[in-house]
């Protein structure tokens, strides 16, 4: 009978050591495939598609200045005018600019009037070779939707 009892605390270590042995080694190779997703995800924020746009910070000085024109041409638009007594300042929700002759920026840009959002607009803006800017395109996109979009 004792060695009956041997024969199954063997299995029993046996058995405990295999599943130790089972469980690091799954989890080394699940950190292994987070770890790979992460790099990933990682290598793609970081190079962005060629010709596409990407995002840049919105501290950039060179798209703060097709923002500043971008923010005084939107204002005298026709249907904007209206904003040009309310809106003061602006603010920069988010922001992508993309490779082209000269650079293409897409911008968010939040109108401000004392201190709060008066308009929103989703605005693109063109740098051509000699540094002057053109507006291509503007959306207004209302306070909602920038705040929406975590601004």
């Amino acid at each position: 009978m004792t060695r009956i009892f041997r024969v199954t605390t063997q299995h029993f270590a046996s058995f405990i050591m295999m599943l130790a042995i089972l469980v690091i080694t799954s989890s080394s190779s699940v950190t292994t495939n987070s770890n790979l997703r992460r790099r990933e995800q990682q290598w793609r924020r970081k190079t962005a598609m060629l010709g596409g746009f990407s995002k840049i910070p919105v501290d950039d000085e060179d798209m703060l200045a097709a923002a500043r024109f971008a923010f005084h041409e939107y204002l005298n638009i026709d249907e904007n005018k209206h904003l040009k007594s309310l809106a003061h300042a602006f603010s920069i929700g988010e922001a992508s600019r993309q490779v082209v002759a000269g650079m293409n920026y897409k911008i968010l840009l939040i109108l401000l009037g004392r201190g709060e959002c008066v308009a929103a607009a989703e605005v693109k803006v063109y740098r051509d070779l000699d540094r002057r800017f053109r507006l291509l395109s503007s959306n207004g996109v209302g306070c909602t939707a920038a705040n929406a979009d975590g601004i």
